[in-house]
């Protein structure tokens, strides 16, 4: 019977230390607001929202560990956007928000909430994120009052748990102030 009481006594223990130096090593977070939705990110991250904006896709934000340079160019009245960094580091994360005319249809992924609205979330290996070097893509698909829904993609590599967890919680903190 005591020793149930020593080893219940360890396990708390244990869970309380991880729990701590969890707390104490998680980076501090920033919100970033555009067009009408915001998210959270660790403050190391970079964060970019185009100058231009294409007819067919409306990229919000783009924030990565890695740096970023502005992919949309906009050359007499198109504007033509590509990825806005050309690979990942080994430890790199890239997520994308946007709202896209082209679709993937709606995902077959497992439902969740995000901001309130239903979504699905799905893993594609490697996905578009090859284009960049990704390992994997986490596509989520959130649900619009309008015609087109919302799409985030994150670009991961397998040997980044802690971009993962970052990603994962940014893309579960967007909240819609209004409809973007």
């Amino acid at each position: 019977m005591r020793w149930w009481l020593l080893v219940a006594g360890v396990g708390l223990a244990l869970l309380v230390a991880a729990w701590v130096m969890a707390r104490d090593s998680a980076e501090p977070l920033e919100t970033y607001r555009t067009g009408g939705l915001s998210f959270e990110h660790p403050a190391s991250w970079h964060v970019l929202s185009p100058e231009a904006r294409s007819a067919r896709s409306e990229v919000f934000a783009y924030a990565s560990t890695d740096r970023l340079e502005d992919p949309c160019r906009l050359t007499f009245d198109t504007v033509s956007c590509d990825w806005p960094l050309a690979q990942l580091s080994r430890s790199g994360a890239l997520v994308t928000v946007s709202r896209s005319a082209d679709t993937f249809g709606e995902l077959r992924g497992v439902r969740t909430t995000i901001g309130g609205r239903r979504a699905r979330v799905q893993i594609r290996r490697p996905g578009v994120c090859s284009a960049v070097g990704g390992d994997y893509t986490v596509l989520t698909q959130i649900e619009s009052d309008r015609t087109n829904d919302y799409l985030v993609i994150s670009c991961l590599r397998d040997s980044n748990d802690s971009g993962e967890r970052d990603a994962r919680r940014l893309v579960s903190s967007i909240h819609f102030d209004r409809e973007a």
